[in-house]
């Protein structure tokens, strides 16, 4: 730990968070804590025999050698996308407009209007499932996410509608149905689908897809028609969405 606290970049109260975190994502190179990964363990891959060496040393029994000692290995946890209770307000700018590109920096239930440099628009996006059920009336964006085929709620498209007839006030509403993907409603009755293009690794994308909604939001806001691909900018990091119209009934 005293190693990790002399290498790793240093955080001061006074730094602005948002700003040094871009700094230090876009100025890591990878390998750069190789060694300090490597003093985790002593003995790496041996802890099932270490252990079971002990124990049995505990319990003075002899230790069996006719089975290898081994651990299973724990699975990894299940996915949980984020839960919005709290509604969050963006604050957007359309960058370029061939191709099209949005930056988008959200906030967090803010005491106060946030300012941010070069913003040209804003809007407020609140999650289905909000504490305060009164700021749906307000909502600009209202999402929801999950399963596509809970038939608690119907498909996307029927969800959506059901929305936008509850909440006039409403320009989009976004079912999120995974990592990197959800389907929106637009206030005209316009369906679509937004796809994150996956990295060159092929891994999805892992920006929450709420901020693609938003690109979205402020790009239409802004005068434009829907595009066939948008590219969103959270921070320093630019991520390609594609834009596919789908029909209603799917």
């Amino acid at each position: 730990m005293a190693a990790l606290g002399r290498a790793a970049p240093r955080l001061r109260a006074s730094d602005d968070l948002r700003r040094r975190i871009a700094e230090v994502i876009e100025s890591h190179v990878p390998g750069t804590f190789a060694d300090l990964a490597e003093l985790t363990s002593s003995a790496p891959g041996r802890s099932a025999a270490l252990l079971r060496r002990l124990l049995y040393r505990i319990m003075e029994l002899p230790e069996p050698s006719e089975h290898p000692a081994l651990l299973g290995r724990l699975p990894l946890p299940a996915h949980q996308p984020a839960m919005r209770t709290a509604p969050v307000r963006v604050l957007t700018r359309v960058v370029r407009v061939d191709p099209p590109e949005v930056a988008v920096v959200r906030y967090a239930d803010p005491a106060y209007e946030p300012e941010e440099p070069g913003a040209d628009a804003a809007h407020t996006v609140v999650h289905e499932e909000t504490s305060d059920v009164s700021l749906l009336e307000n909502a600009d964006v209202i999402l929801r996410d999950g399963d596509p085929d809970d038939p608690r709620v119907g498909p996307p498209a029927a969800w959506a509608a059901e929305v936008a007839a509850r909440y006039p006030h409403c320009g989009l509403a976004a079912y999120l149905t995974g990592v990197d993907r959800g389907t929106v409603r637009t206030r005209g009755g316009e369906l679509l689908r937004l796809a994150a293009v996956p990295g060159g690794d092929g891994r999805p994308d892992i920006c929450d897809p709420a901020a693609y909604v938003s690109g979205l939001y402020a790009w239409l806001g802004d005068g434009h028609g829907v595009p066939d691909e948008l590219t969103v900018v959270t921070g320093v990091v630019r991520h390609r969405v594609v834009v596919e119209r789908v029909a209603a009934s799917r």
